[in-house]
């Protein structure tokens, strides 16, 4: 340390003689910044450099480095900005890479959407492939809530992906469809999204229903049901009843009796108390014929009823036997 700061009086005796001498001042801010840990005398030494050689590169990521340590986080943003400006020869990823660290600062610590929007969205000219940049958007316009930008970002890096990742495509059009449907309530754009996911890949259990309410919500019943019930039937599904016996209510209405009743009994077992469901099979079980299973449903709502709603059904239950 004493040979430090020895150095440190030299240099300082040096530049009292040569104030303009830009290399001296570039060793004596990397001498303070690096060894004797000081990032403030090391920030007035950098921006002496860049008083007599605005272009000096090494002066500019030693006064970044420094500031950032101070927690300084305009000056840091300023000498992004510096180097993103001097006129040198660099490849589209160097320059994108400088303009997501630029809106990193804007965003994460001077609060700046605007300027942290615009430095991704260069990041992105420069090179329009950087899904870095790209991903880095995403996020700050879902907390922008720029519900219509960030579905555009959405698509653009599945074009990007091309045949790509199918994982990450799928997890990408489930969020434009969540997105569609709860933000920008475009139903169908929505659907279209979940089926662009289903093309590459089983939808997530936890996804299916979402994407049966969409087929619902269209008036696509054969799909609805055929979507609806394949989630009903997943393992890592918790379907009550009363969504069995939805179900079976609409199958029957296509007529597929047979896997309404399929679906009306589960409902049934769910939950014994639910009378409508009982209700439900009885019906279905008399369309297919199985008149002892119809009267054998009707009892057992009947067993959860009292007075006449009870004795309705239990004579009912005795004529079909």
């Amino acid at each position: 340390l004493r040979s430090h700061v020895e150095l440190e009086r030299r240099l300082a005796l040096r530049l009292e003689r040569h104030p303009d001498d830009a290399a001296l001042w570039l060793e004596l801010g990397r001498l303070r910044a690096e060894q004797l840990h000081r990032p403030g005398a090391a920030a007035e030494a950098f921006r002496r450099v860049l008083e007599a050689d605005p272009e000096s590169l090494p002066a500019i990521r030693g006064l970044r480095a420094v500031v950032q340590r101070l927690g300084r986080w305009e000056d840091a943003a300023e000498t992004l900005q510096m180097e993103i400006d001097l006129p040198l020869e660099r490849g589209p990823n160097q320059l994108a890479a400088l303009y997501r660290r630029l809106g990193d600062v804007c965003w994460r610590h001077l609060d700046s959407t605007t300027r942290a929007s615009g430095a991704f969205a260069a990041a992105l000219e420069a090179c329009p492939e950087d899904l870095r940049a790209l991903r880095s958007l995403q996020q700050l316009f879902e907390t922008m809530e720029d519900w219509r930008g960030l579905h555009g970002l959405f698509e653009s890096e599945v074009e990007i992906l091309g045949e790509a990742d199918p994982e990450r495509r799928q997890e990408i059009w489930l969020r434009a469809g969540a997105l569609c449907r709860d933000r920008l309530e475009d139903t169908t754009r929505a659907l279209r999204a979940y089926e662009q996911a289903a093309a590459l890949g089983e939808i997530p259990t936890e996804e299916q229903r979402a994407w049966a309410e969409l087929y619902h919500d269209t008036g696509q019943a054969e799909r609805f049901c055929e979507v609806f019930e394949g989630w009903c039937d997943a393992s890592g599904a918790r379907p009550e009843a009363e969504d069995h016996l939805r179900l079976a209510g609409c199958l029957a209405e296509l007529s597929h009796i047979e896997n309404a009743a399929r679906h009306a009994a589960r409902a049934a077992e769910c939950n014994p108390g639910l009378v409508d469901a009982w209700d439900e099979l009885a019906s279905l079980r008399e369309r297919l014929g199985d008149r002892p299973g119809a009267a054998a449903a009707l009892e057992n709502g009947a067993a959860r009823l009292a007075g006449s709603a009870a004795a309705e059904r239990n004579h009912r239950a005795a004529q079909l036997l």
